[in-house]
């Protein structure tokens, strides 16, 4: 999202009223998750809704697999692993 419409709620709301700013969408992500059933926005023929897998992809799982393959070898080899995350 960028420009006017700069909030869930302005976005949903151009979408709704079809002002003609914005002329469809692909919603993959929600402010609360899972979308409500009684959403409006599932009422809308200028949308498509994924249930938050829209990135995933055969490309997608064949880079994860090299990325963390590589990562394995980086670790054997003695070398730090590539970015880490901490919890």
């Amino acid at each position: 999202m960028n420009g006017p419409s700069s909030t869930p709620a302005s976005f949903r709301n151009r979408l709704l009223f079809r002002d003609g700013a914005i002329a469809g969408a692909g919603l993959d992500v929600f402010e609360v998750e899972p979308l409500d059933p009684d959403s409006p926005l599932l009422t809308l023929d200028n949308i498509v809704v994924t249930p938050h897998i829209a990135g995933t992809t055969l490309d997608t799982w064949t880079r994860r697999l090299d990325f963390a393959f590589s990562n394995f070898q980086r670790v054997d080899g003695g070398a730090p692993a590539e970015f880490l995350i901490s919890f």
